[in-house]
């Protein structure tokens, strides 16, 4: 019984990463340099890390409490999306700190025009 609960999920981990050239259950690296993608990936994500350490974090001084929570939450999901795509994508994540940024400008402005948030 336990060796084909075990058979069962290697074959359906398999299926969710991908089988290879040849179907033996091996990853195929992503085409191109696998260094430049790690490379990519890192990059990304210390850059999502900076734009969430110094942005978002001071924002706590100019935006209510609850709003700095949420904001926070938001960046936290981000941050959960951004090493979903380091390692399935690794050049897509290079994207992910202009965006947390475009969000955080277009987020702590609008609050700014609408509730009057001020520091």
């Amino acid at each position: 019984m336990v060796g084909s609960v075990a058979v069962v999920a290697e074959e359906e981990v398999a299926e969710v990463v991908g089988r290879g050239d040849e179907g033996t259950g091996t990853v195929t690296e992503p085409s191109g340099n696998p260094l430049a993608a790690r490379v990519a990936a890192v990059a990304g994500l210390a850059l999502y890390g900076l734009v969430g350490g110094v942005p978002y974090l001071v924002s706590g001084l100019v935006v209510p409490p609850v709003a700095h929570v949420i904001l926070l939450a938001v960046w936290g999901v981000g941050l959960v999306y951004a090493v979903r795509i380091a390692r399935t994508k690794p050049y897509l994540s290079l994207v992910a700190a202009p965006l947390a940024l475009v969000f955080w400008v277009v987020y702590v402005q609008g609050g700014s025009l609408i509730f009057g948030w001020t520091a």
